[in-house]
Order: structure tokens, then C-alpha cells, then sequence
């Protein structure tokens, strides 16, 4: 059975990209490469849907549409806390994205993270920072 099922035979634009967590690291730059590319992009940051509450995926939900491509860069980093509180605000907002696409689904879901892959020790994170492997 395959873990990944993709629904469309042929590549194709999508009709629109929505980045949850748009004002991050990974998140700022998508949006930038989706304005330079042409592609219609809705940029959710936390002050427009905190996902670190359940309470808002009926809001979310709200604003995605079945065409949508979903890519959800959204993590709490380490400096923000290394604590079982943190850990558990970072599951919550992934329980509240898979909420809000069990109410409106999406054309494709991609979770994209830099946690774990560059240095904590410096933020904020830019092209120039020390990568896990350099630092072990």
C-alpha cells in the first residue's frame, strides 16, 4: 500500500499555495519564491490563525479551498522553549491544521521544517547559518 496516492496524472500549477507559518524562515521565502513565480499564494501567519489553538481550525478551514496546495512551515523552535509545554503546542498545531482539512481538504499537504537542521543558537535563521551536521 502507498503511503503517498498523487491524484493528478499530469503536472500542473497549482491553483493556489497557502503557507502557514509565512512569516518564518521557510515560510518568508516561499512566499517570496511564489510572488516571483506568478503563483496566486495566501500567507497565514500566526497573528491571522494561531494554530497552537484547536479553537481556530474551523477558522482555518474557513479559508482553504479543495484546490488548494497546503504547505505548513509552522514550528515552534527551540529558542522559543525545550520544554514538554512547547513540544505540545507544536502537536496541537498540527492537530488543528489536520482538523481544518478534515473539514475542507486540500489538492496536496506539504510540512516543511528547518527544525533540527540549523543551529538554534543563532536566530534569527538566514542563508548563512550553521547547519546540524557542521555543529555536531
Amino acid at each position: 500500500m502507498p503511503v503517498l496516492n498523487h491524484l493528478n496524472s499530469v503536472r500542473k500549477k497549482p491553483v493556489r499555495v497557502v503557507i502557514l507559518g509565512s512569516n518564518g524562515f521557510i515560510g518568508s521565502h516561499l512566499r517570496h519564491w511564489c510572488n516571483v513565480n506568478g503563483l496566486d499564494c495566501l500567507a497565514i501567519a500566526t497573528n491571522d490563525v494561531d494554530l497552537s489553538d484547536t479553537n481556530n481550525a474551523s477558522h482555518l478551514a474557513s479559508l482553504l479551498r479543495p484546490s488548494d496546495v497546503v504547505v505548513m512551515t509552522s514550528m515552534l523552535t527551540p529558542e522559543k522553549g525545550r520544554d514538554y509545554l512547547t513540544t505540545m503546542r507544536n502537536f496541537r498545531m498540527v492537530e488543528t491544521v489536520c482538523c481544518a482539512l478534515g473539514e475542507t481538504p486540500c489538492s496536496h499537504f506539504l510540512y516543511l521544517s528547518s527544525e533540527a537542521v540549523y543551529d538554534a543558537h543563532k536566530t534569527p535563521l538566514d542563508e548563512d547559518s550553521t547547519r546540524y551536521r557542521d555543529w555536531e
